[in-house]
């Protein structure tokens, strides 16, 4: 059975925060054996929180706290961990989200450099990001050709697109036009800013939509 006809059958979408992963491995085995695919995923997802959890449970006690960095445009990410944590019978705080007056605003100010990743992206963690909007794929587009081939690739086995209701490929003229007028590639202007100035750039209608909610969103993969 094609991956598309299972997954429209199962009426189960492809997992959107592991499938990175194996976008040029593993694909294949989750058309050809969806039972070996899914025990796959599984495995992974303990993998990703099972180390954290039994280390609270040798290491921690109650009266704990456990520090977040979450800073205050992560309201959301709070929140899930907030109450995971709860549900687990720990307390969390987030200092740069909730304690006021900061003495270090970054940890380059004590010796310690940040990622290379986090000059042009938000997040130091992933490079195409299937949760991330077509601000982040631009980025991608323009650094990371490896990535975007395999992205590409991804979308035409699945039969799903990354960014809703329009594939990379389609997106490829549009990202092109913009490389060769010079738009820089990178997370750190606004979205609402970065796709204004597109707009006026490629010369097109105002009222075009290519400024998405995605775009606003922080990384939602750490739960």
């Amino acid at each position: 059975m094609e991956l598309a006809t299972w997954v429209e059958w199962t009426g189960m979408k492809p997992c959107v925060t592991l499938v990175w992963r194996w976008l040029s491995e593993r694909v294949r085995l989750f058309a050809q054996s969806p039972y070996t695919f899914l025990i796959i995923v599984l495995h992974q997802l303990s993998m990703k929180t099972r180390p954290f959890e039994d280390w609270l449970a040798i290491n921690a006690t109650p009266e704990d706290v456990i520090y977040y960095g979450f800073d205050p445009t992560e309201k959301s990410r709070i929140q899930r961990r907030s109450s995971h944590l709860a549900g687990m019978g720990f307390r969390t705080d987030y200092p740069l989200a909730f304690w006021g007056q900061r003495t270090i605003f970054s940890t380059d100010e004590i010796g310690i450099a940040r990622p290379n990743t986090y000059e042009l992206f938000k997040h130091g963690n992933c490079v195409g990001c299937l949760k991330a909007g077509r601000q982040h794929w631009y980025v991608v587009y323009c650094t990371r050709q490896d990535r975007w081939e395999k992205a590409k690739f991804a979308e035409e086995e699945i039969g799903y697109t990354i960014i809703k209701g329009i594939s990379l490929e389609d997106l490829e003229p549009m990202f092109d036009r913009m490389k060769q007028l010079g738009i820089e590639p990178t997370e750190h202007i606004q979205a609402a800013t970065f796709w204004a100035r597109v707009k006026k750039l490629l010369k097109v209608d105002p009222n075009m939509e290519l400024f998405e909610e995605e775009d606003t969103k922080p990384c939602e993969c750490a739960v």
